[in-house]
């Protein structure tokens, strides 16, 4: 990454936040693509009721797809980030 001090905020559920940071979660699934090279740090913000940072991950990698149909407009899914998670 270029621009060591920028950093991508990502908004994700409580538990979702949590398994991010325990290693459970490794991909974050995102209907838009992500416009950030891997290796770009992540802020992780836990939305309600925690409404906090809570931690820092960081991009492995970046995969675009094209979107999937299943009936639901929830089933498209454009792009996804895989993120290993580093200590705060």
């Amino acid at each position: 990454m270029s621009d060591p001090e920028r950093a991508m905020l990502l908004s994700v559920h409580p538990r979702f936040a949590t398994a991010i940071l325990a290693g459970t979660k490794t991909v974050e699934v995102r209907r838009q693509r992500v416009a950030a090279p891997p290796g770009t740090p992540v802020l992780l913000y836990a939305t309600a009721p925690t409404m906090a940072i809570v931690g820092m991950a960081q991009i492995a990698s970046v995969q675009v797809a094209t979107p999937v149909r299943s009936g639901r407009p929830a089933a498209l899914v454009p792009g996804s980030l895989v993120a290993s998670t580093t200590s705060t």
